[in-house]
């Protein structure tokens, strides 16, 4: 197994950790109404809009996770492409 590979499956497990933990809090946060904040929480009912600006950043964030564990798959897979 050469470096790169093992740089490959150590990416890939962030993604998972990371990205597992992004869309449950996103996925809790469109249920409960309630996105949890560093100094406190954003409530759909009380904020639509910071609410909704929060949920989509953070919805772009998890996107762009999900893109480089596909980088990271892909370079797993055929590491001479």
């Amino acid at each position: 197994m050469t470096v790169n590979q093992i740089a490959s499956l150590l990416t890939l497990l962030a993604v998972a950790a990371l990205g597992s933990f992004m869309g449950s809090t996103i996925f809790h946060a469109l249920k409960s109404g309630e996105l949890p904040q560093r100094d406190g929480t954003v409530e759909r009912a009380r904020q639509p809009f910071a609410f909704w600006t929060e949920v989509a950043y953070h919805t772009v964030l998890l996107l762009m996770l999900l893109a480089i564990g596909v980088y990271a798959l892909w370079r797993l897979v055929l590491p001479n492409a």
